[in-house]
């Protein structure tokens, strides 16, 4: 494979979603070294804070061309990493809704929202690199203009999985209300989380699992509170937030 070339050359930067090589190509190492070394970075400093000249220099590869041509910008640098994180998760999350899906009797509201959560709770406690990524995902989530996305990056199959079997929980809620909640829902899943991973050097297994088994009652019981009186106005709520 040819070396990396600036941004500025006809071949442009590399296509926004290519998936990260698995092989040990120079191109493969030199991206997964990009991306570690900037979710480090953004997880101490801030992703407001860190420019693509630190990342460079606090990588491998001291070569600021090479982050040019792979991404382009920081913005789709954060947008590259946390696309490859959320298709761990969602594969996670499949993988606990199919073993709800599989077992007997009725699927209730808690099941799902357990689900959900653990998800993202497992991979902070199971991954290396679970911590970092959602403090950076909690960060976009409050400022999305740090992304390149927009909003895309919510249509993911799992998260949209779980609130077709929210809906379904909970048939009664109108649909502008449902909506409110999902969001409220997925925004309180990931600040909970990283508000508990800034605040605890230390995992501390018992602890987290019984913070997050809290986690997920308070977000049931917010799912499944009795609505406001109709018509009431409550302003709208749009989430930036997928975990």
């Amino acid at each position: 494979m040819s070396s990396p070339v600036p941004a500025s050359s006809p071949q442009g930067p590399r296509k926004r979603g290519a998936t990260l090589p698995a092989d040990a190509s120079r191109a493969g190492a030199t991206i997964q070294d990009l991306l570690e070394t900037a979710e480090r970075l953004f997880e101490e400093k801030g992703v407001d804070h860190v420019s693509l000249r630190q990342i460079v220099l606090a990588s491998k590869q001291k070569n600021l061309a090479a982050l040019h041509y792979h991404f382009g910008s920081r913005a789709h640098l954060v947008t590259e990493l946390l696309r490859i994180r959320r298709e761990h998760v969602n594969a996670r999350r499949h993988r606990h809704l199919d073993a709800l899906a599989s077992r007997p009797g009725p699927v209730t509201l808690r099941d799902v929202v357990s689900a959900s959560l653990h998800a993202l709770a497992d991979t902070i406690a199971e991954e290396p690199w679970g911590r970092r990524y959602v403090s950076v995902l909690a960060q976009t989530t409050f400022s999305p203009q740090l992304r390149a996305d927009g909003v895309t990056l919510t249509a993911i199959s799992g998260v949209l999985r779980v609130h077709d079997l929210v809906g379904r929980a909970l048939p009664d809620l109108d649909p502008d209300t449902l909506q409110r909640r999902l969001a409220w829902f997925t925004q309180t899943i990931v600040y909970s989380l990283a508000q508990w991973c800034r605040t605890h050097a230390d995992l501390d297994p018992p602890a987290y699992a019984a913070y997050v088994e809290d986690l997920v009652d308070f977000c049931v019981g917010g799912l499944q509170a009795e609505p406001r009186t109709p018509g009431i106005a409550v302003p709208g709520v749009v989430s930036h937030a997928t975990s």
